[in-house]
């Protein structure tokens, strides 16, 4: 199982109808949102090598982008022990 974790700025609000399509749609296994909003996970049950999944998360801005904190966005595998496959994106 792979996951990709994207973190939300915190100036910006999430669109779940987004998130609820694109599993619908097969682009994604299951996802959740965590952290009070500002995490969404993105699981894949199985990925072939050199395989790309691409996950798209769909943001409205709330509040001024001068109060925005980003936040980076990463991937690992699931059953990574040692921490040694964490990808930055």
């Amino acid at each position: 199982m792979v996951l990709g974790v994207a973190h939300i700025p915190s100036c910006e609000e999430i669109d779940f109808n987004a998130l609820e399509k694109m599993k619908t749609t097969g682009k994604v296994d299951y996802f959740e949102v965590r952290e009070h909003n500002s995490e969404v996970v993105f699981y894949w049950k199985s990925m072939k090598p050199a395989e790309v999944k691409e996950a798209t998360v769909i943001t409205y801005q709330k509040f001024d982008y001068d109060t925005c904190i980003p936040r980076p966005h990463k991937a690992y595998l699931y059953y990574d022990e040692d921490g040694s496959q964490v990808w930055r994106i």
